[in-house]
């Protein structure tokens, strides 16, 4: 968890996400996910924060469903966060 660059800075009474997942299961029907985000880098895995993200939101993307060898039943995708609050 310490190897996570997508970072939430916290601005007022919402936080402000930015970065990307990749390989996320169910990514492309998903309406909401759990993100994990990097929220204070000095203090290491205690630095780590999960957000609740309603897929619906502004700043939030994903990429088209991603080929795979195996397991063609659930979609895989990369997921987008530009100043997502």
């Amino acid at each position: 968890l310490q190897a996570i660059r997508t970072t939430a800075v916290r601005k007022g009474d919402k936080y402000v996400v930015n970065g990307s997942k990749i390989f996320i299961t169910n990514g492309i029907v998903g309406d909401l996910c759990l993100l994990v985000t990097k929220t204070d880098p000095a203090r290491g895995a205690k630095g780590v924060t999960l957000l609740l993200v309603d897929t619906k939101s502004k700043g939030y993307s994903k990429s088209r469903n991603l080929k795979k060898i195996g397991n063609k039943a659930q979609d895989t995708a990369v997921l987008y966060f530009d100043d997502l609050e």
